[in-house]
């Protein structure tokens, strides 16, 4: 049995387990009308984030690969960027969007963003990653045929990162779907704001103990996972096997589903223009070399100015926690140690697992047809999802 029908049964399986909680009323199913929405706001929402990633990822990752002064700054601040945990980024999405755009077009911006600052950092490392890793041979051919400009990304650069963006945008996509309850629901402080989705719709059926509805919701998730699985990743996957040189000659590439022209004039357009912007703004600094001092000069006083602002406002922070130290403050670095424990102890759990499945993975291709799916599956799954369960296995 090919993987496409095993996935084919599987989505079959989830829609007549959802038609039959809905059909024979097991429970009251009077919010599963607007489930159908709810799933297509999610995934639009999803759609958004990614095509703003991909841009993100093509731009940062080849200026971080092919500008080395760059490099030693894009590098760090993507670092530290892909190790900010989602809700760090709440009050930006907060002051930036919500406060710039009232009412619900801001809250949708804000979430958009949310989830795009979850896929991005991945996508944007794949790029780089691909850049850097070109073989000598493919670069020393492209110099020795004179490609320059776009014939040079056309044939060169975007074909060696289509492997490594097909691989990273799965994960980013499941960890988008990880996040999604997070994104549409947006608290900081006293503010809340709530967007109709299956993130908000899982998490609302789990609190208030409607687990039914939450299951319910749960499987059109999982549906939506598996439909992108065959309809997307899967052709994606073999569309990108003829670009990845490590396997010519051992793979006979698949045909992709769609139109790899409107795909290929896509990336054209964005890097002409970026090509262009770029270059202008090259000629302008280099030719008017008072615009790069002044640049300078402001870019100096910004620096020295922001780095007053952030010493005066810690020595007042300082000040004001020496007098005023909560009760609760001493507790902080326990906390964090605490919190380290916990980090360490579920890394440790996943890398005794993970090495051995990854290794047994990559050498039997009839396992990875099978447990590739259902990985991707289970790392879509929001963790709010699984609460109930850990609740009757370890709590209760």
């Amino acid at each position: 049995m090919k993987k496409g029908h095993v996935i084919l049964i599987i989505i079959l399986f989830l829609i007549s387990v959802t038609a039959a909680f809905y059909f024979f009323d097991i429970a009251d199913f009077s919010e599963l009308e607007k489930l159908p929405y709810y799933a297509v706001s999610s995934f639009l929402r999803m759609s958004a984030a990614y095509i703003f990633s991909l841009f993100f990822a093509l731009s940062y990752g080849y200026t971080a690969a092919t500008n080395k002064t760059a490099r030693k700054l894009m590098l760090p601040v993507l670092d530290i960027l892909q190790s900010v945990p989602i809700l760090g980024f709440f009050p930006a999405a907060i002051l930036f969007f919500i406060g710039l755009l009232p009412g619900r077009p801001g809250v949708e911006v804000a979430a958009i963003f949310l989830i795009f600052t979850s896929m991005a950092w991945n996508m944007a490392f794949g790029v780089h990653e691909s850049l850097t890793t070109i073989p000598k041979e493919l670069v020393e051919a492209a110099d020795s045929f004179g490609l320059h400009g776009w014939q040079r990304l056309e044939n060169l650069t975007l074909p060696v990162c289509v492997p490594k963006m097909v691989y990273n945008s799965i994960v980013s996509w499941s960890v988008g779907w990880f996040f999604l309850v997070a994104s549409e629901i947006i608290s900081a402080g006293k503010e809340s704001y709530k967007l109709p989705g299956l993130g908000s719709f899982l998490i609302d059926t789990t609190y208030s103990g409607k687990i039914p509805l939450m299951l319910v919701g749960l499987s059109v998730l999982v549906i939506i996972i598996l439909l992108l699985e065959l309809f997307i990743w899967k052709p994606m996957q073999s569309w990108a096997d003829k670009y990845a040189y490590e396997y010519a000659g051992e793979k006979k590439p698949g045909r992709f589903i769609f139109n790899t022209k409107i795909i290929k004039y896509s990336f054209r357009f964005i890097f002409e223009a970026f090509s262009k912007i770029t270059v202008t703004v090259y000629i302008v600094f280099h030719r008017h070399r008072w615009i790069k001092i002044i640049s300078k000069s402001l870019g100096y006083a910004i620096i020295i100015s922001a780095l007053a602002y952030v010493f005066y406002v810690l020595l007042v922070s300082i000040n004001k926690l020496l007098l005023n130290l909560p009760s609760d403050a001493y507790s902080i670095p326990l906390a964090i140690v605490y919190s380290f424990l916990r980090l360490s102890a579920a890394y440790l759990i996943c890398i005794a697992w993970t090495i051995p499945a990854a290794y047994y993975i990559a050498k039997s291709k009839k396992a990875s047809s099978y447990l590739i799916p259902f990985i991707e599956v289970v790392a879509s799954i929001p963790a709010i999802a699984l609460f109930p369960a850990l609740v009757v296995i370890f709590i209760s």
